[in-house]
């Protein structure tokens, strides 16, 4: 399983104003960009791998030049520990609370219809007048050996009016494994609007950064008391504001996206590497 950090969205939002910087580009389908991008999604691209384990990859993804409360976020990271490992670290949803910044509530349930499960999480939003963020978010996961490959979008949410993607853990090398995910996020009007767009976004994805960094830390280090994994990830998703806001200003247009997904052979044909899912779509697994 590979689970979405939506709590941290609205949390400590608000500062100075910001504009948004938009490109000139056709809107995507919100229907089939998850689909889009899981046809590909059955490998680890070369333009996405991080150099080292020490750096994470963020890149923004823009959906729409008029709407610039819709967006992608992409997060990579490389995890020095096992698949088994990681994953267990992943599965280890109770406790999540006390790992990741400002999240009070986070519980498993098993999905109503479809499979899978439902992950409700509650966040503290520390401002007067402002309701916690609750959200609920249906997952669906495939496994085979070190990789697995997830979807997910939401059931309910009181800030939120989409929240989808897909997420792939794969092997790539001895005791080391990457972690990548694709979000797709729309905002609901009301309280979550309340900050400009660029702020909105970039401390959206530090939010991220800090839970997924604190599940990487875990694995690396299991001796690692939560509360020390939760003070080291968010010291560290500090020290990268500053790349994570020039990652925004350099979004991606969405087809500009999905070309970086496709590897090409030298011939300049696109060819679909041997995995478990080989171009499969989740919802054909």
């Amino acid at each position: 399983m590979a689970l979405g950090t939506q709590g941290p969205i609205l949390a400590a939002c608000f500062a100075f104003f910001l504009s948004l910087s938009a490109q000139a580009m056709t809107p995507v389908d919100a229907s089939n960009q998850v689909q889009a991008v899981l046809h590909t999604m059955d490998h680890v691209p070369a333009a996405f791998l991080p150099e080292s384990s020490n750096l994470p990859k963020i890149i923004f993804v823009r959906l729409d030049p008029e709407d610039p409360w819709s967006l992608g976020i992409v997060r990579v990271m490389r995890v020095k520990a096992s698949g088994k490992l990681f994953q267990a670290v992943l599965d280890d949803i109770p406790a999540y609370v006390g790992l990741f910044k400002d999240l009070n509530v986070a519980t498993r349930t098993p999905a109503s219809v479809g499979g899978g499960f439902v992950l409700f999480t509650e966040t503290e939003i520390p401002l007067p007048f402002v309701a916690n963020d609750r959200t609920s978010v249906r997952y669906g996961t495939r496994k085979s050996g070190e990789y697995t490959l997830s979807d997910f979008s939401l059931v309910e949410s009181n800030h939120l009016k989409s929240f989808e993607g897909a997420a792939l853990m794969a092997p790539v090398g001895k005791g080391e494994v990457v972690y990548w995910k694709v979000t797709f996020i729309k905002v609901d009007y009301g309280a979550a609007r309340v900050l400009p767009p660029k702020m909105f976004w970039v401390k959206n994805a530090l939010g991220g950064l800090q839970a997924d960094w604190a599940l990487k830390l875990r694995a690396e280090e299991t001796s690692l008391a939560p509360e020390n994994a939760l003070k080291q990830s968010e010291a560290f998703s500090h020290t990268q504001e500053d790349a994570v806001s020039a990652a925004f200003d350099n979004a991606n247009s969405f087809d500009d996206f999905l070309k970086n997904l496709t590897p090409v052979t030298s011939a300049g044909h696109a060819f679909w590497p041997t995995t478990p899912w080989h171009g499969s779509r989740i919802g054909e697994l």
